[in-house]
């Protein structure tokens, strides 16, 4: 799986030792049946843009279709199908009938975008169904799943590599047996600036990975003053130690391999674990979440929003307009406007609004959304959550209710009745029509308390306050003071004689 792979690279810890490593990647051997099985497979697990490049019908597909990093200039490598260029393809098929970690030659990357390009190696490590080596070369063709790769730059693999040593050396390297100007894959500056008057210059080939390199080591300024009788085996030795330094590089991913698929089978698994203990965790506490590509176009929404939606996650699918079309019609334009605002300049939100359900159900909810970025500050993604604070906001209600209304008779109580009372005569002098205030109480309640009894008492109280509704208007206010005192508004009298 893809959190599989990104557990295996971590492993690997590559970026950490290697400052020219640019990607590692896997390529599955498909066929063109399984192809588009393949492709529409990945649409569905949140990249509906993905395709495999460049088009057109082939017999077998080598498609790239996990990297890591996944971010940045990698991006442009999703879905290229390596198998298509034949510098790459001859070292896939030579790193499979071999079964070794082997090295491309001289190839522009796919992830270079046209500035501050470097030349380009890969080395390939082959992976066989069901895990197994076969023994020879027709079955590994027969059984070959795909191919591990890691992509290089040279310039900053050979900076990082050479360290200080680029103060006493001048270095160029070169793809095959011959220096001629197309093969060059690295020359330093000192090495360009020094090659015609050098006081020594020394060229042998390498072979790493089977992969032949014409290495060029010019002498500098600094170093000639210092020449002696021990030039040449200084030269040799720096020679020496970037083959260590590159073989190093080369037994790590192949060796590294069980060691990384151990620790990537426990990262894996805690992981499962961890998004188990996430689910639960949004479950309890009524929190959905959802996550957008910007890239591909891809939505993802977590069990728990389908819940809150009521939706059927195997029917609904997860479309971010969906999402929209579930948001109450009063407060869907709030929403729509700060889900384009963040997609636009990044700005996050944070606001409560409201659902209307297909079952016309009001749901309350309280809705972010954070948009996060690449090292180059590319938009990526976006990542929101949505929890259901209907009951939260039911026993809000509850409460307000409580401190302004009677219990008993769910009329307005005291509180309520001198802010309806403050608000009517205010109104009155805006408008300068007269207003009529009642206030009465029951005759005889006491004893009929006394006689029948308390709930009796309360039957009567509840039947009064039903009947004065009744006989009032819709602005009028009618509250209870307490015991059996009422009290009655009239807003916006013409005269005396209407109340």
């Amino acid at each position: 799986t893809r959190q599989q792979f990104n557990a295996y690279v971590s492993a690997l810890d590559l970026g950490q030792h290697y400052p020219g490593f640019l990607a590692v990647g896997f390529a599955p051997w498909v066929s063109q049946k399984n192809a588009v099985s393949l492709t529409q497979s990945i649409r569905q697990s949140g990249f509906p843009a993905f395709e495999i490049r460049p088009p057109g019908s082939r017999a077998q597909y080598a498609p790239i279709v996990y990297l890591e990093p996944f971010s940045g200039r990698n991006l442009r490598a999703f879905g290229y199908d390596l198998y298509t260029e034949p510098v790459r393809r001859e070292a896939m098929d030579q790193a499979r009938d071999l079964n070794q970690v082997v090295m491309s030659g001289k190839v522009r990357l796919v992830q270079e975008n046209g500035q501050q390009e470097q030349s380009g190696v890969l080395l390939f490590l082959p992976e066989y169904h069901h895990g197994k080596v076969p023994q020879t070369i027709n079955e590994r063709r027969l059984q070959i799943a795909g191919w591990v790769y890691a992509a290089f730059r040279m310039n900053d693999l050979m900076n990082g590599l050479l360290g200080d040593q680029q103060d006493d050396f001048g270095l160029a390297i070169f793809d095959g047996t011959t220096s001629a100007a197309e093969n060059l894959l690295y020359q330093s500056d000192t090495a360009r600036r020094e090659s015609n008057k050098a006081a020594f210059e020394y060229t042998r080939t390498l072979d790493i990975a089977h992969r032949t390199w014409t290495i060029q080591i010019v002498s500098l300024p600094a170093f000639d003053q210092q020449l002696n009788t021990q030039t040449v085996d200084l030269i040799r030795f720096g020679g020496l130690g970037t083959t260590l330094l590159l073989a190093l590089m080369v037994w790590q991913l192949a060796s590294g391999r069980e060691r990384a698929v151990k620790i990537a089978h426990n990262m894996t698994r805690e992981m499962k674990q961890k998004q188990q203990q996430l689910v639960e965790a949004q479950r309890i506490a009524h929190i959905g979440s959802w996550e957008r590509d910007l890239r591909h176009g891809g939505l993802i929404w977590s069990d728990e929003l389908y819940r809150i939606l009521a939706l059927d996650p195997q029917s609904a699918g997860s479309v971010h307009t969906q999402l929209l079309r579930w948001v109450h019609p009063d407060d869907r334009r709030m929403v729509a406007e700060a889900c384009q605002q963040l997609e636009q300049d990044g700005t996050p939100f944070f606001l409560e609004h409201r659902l209307l359900l297909p079952s016309d159900v009001i749901k309350y909810v309280r809705q972010s959304g954070e948009q996060f970025t690449d090292d180059e500050g590319v938009a990526l993604k976006i990542i929101g959550t949505l929890q259901d604070i209907t009951p939260q906001k039911q026993a809000q209600a509850a409460v307000e209710r409580m401190a302004h209304y009677d219990a008993l008779t769910q009329l307005p109580n005291r509180a309520l009745f001198f802010d309806r009372l403050r608000m009517a005569l205010t109104q009155s002098k805006r408008n300068k029509k007269p207003l009529a205030l009642f206030y009465m109480d029951l005759d005889g309640f006491k004893h009929v308390n006394d006689s029948l009894g308390h709930r009796a008492g309360d039957l009567l109280l509840i039947a009064v306050a039903d009947r004065l509704r009744q006989i009032v208007r819709a602005s009028d206010t009618v509250a209870r003071l307490g015991g059996d005192e009422f009290t009655v508004i009239l807003p916006d009298l013409r005269q005396p004689e209407d109340a």
